[in-house]
């Protein structure tokens, strides 16, 4: 076809490598489950991985909208806005294992896996510690908390008068910069 640009092959072999790796990880190694997911034939992916044909475009952007990446991404190059997330690390799994296990009752374990899909960098750092991992879930797990308390629900308010009501109580700081405060008709 005219105009059709092919990947070298450096570039197919870094997109196997990048979806192989989602397919064990993800799908614990089932093709035909990750073949759904990407949005392509399982006999495609298939003959893909086994290098029997090289990545198009559909294949491309399933990837690419599975995992919450780039193209340039999945076949090895880096860009200055191209993000990875740290459980794409190869020492992600053992090391949060270990975390967890050291911290248990002091951090929730969610907040181990969360750290892994919120957490962006631009590159992976060559070594990923207990201490570190440790301290990324912590921090999660305290930004939750502090969700749910701005989020809490309403709470009846007791106007000591013995007629409670319930209504909905700004948690929103009178002077918060750029917040704007309508006056009523008569004020």
């Amino acid at each position: 076809m005219a105009g059709e640009k092919k990947l070298s092959q450096d570039r197919q072999d870094a997109a196997r490598t990048f979806i192989r790796a989602i397919v064990e990880k993800d799908f614990g190694g089932n093709v035909t489950q990750a073949a759904k997911r990407f949005g392509v034939a399982q006999s495609m992916l298939s003959e893909f991985l086994a290098g029997g044909r090289g990545a198009g475009t559909k294949l491309l952007s399933g990837v690419a909208d599975y995992a919450h990446v780039t193209w340039d991404e999945i076949v090895g190059r880096s860009g200055g806005s191209s993000f990875l997330m740290l459980r794409q690390h190869s020492d992600w799994e053992r090391v949060v294992a270990l975390a967890s296990e050291q911290h248990r009752g002091e951090i929730e374990e969610q907040f181990f896996r969360d750290a892994g899909e919120w957490s962006s960098v631009t590159g992976l750092p060559e070594r990923i510690d207990v201490p570190f991992v440790a301290a990324l879930a912590r921090e999660l797990q305290a930004l939750a908390r502090r969700d749910q308390a701005f989020h809490a629900p309403a709470k009846p308010i007791d106007r000591g008068n013995g007629n409670e009501r319930t209504g909905t109580v700004s948690k929103i700081p009178k002077a918060v910069p750029g917040s704007v405060r309508k006056k009523s008709a008569e004020g």
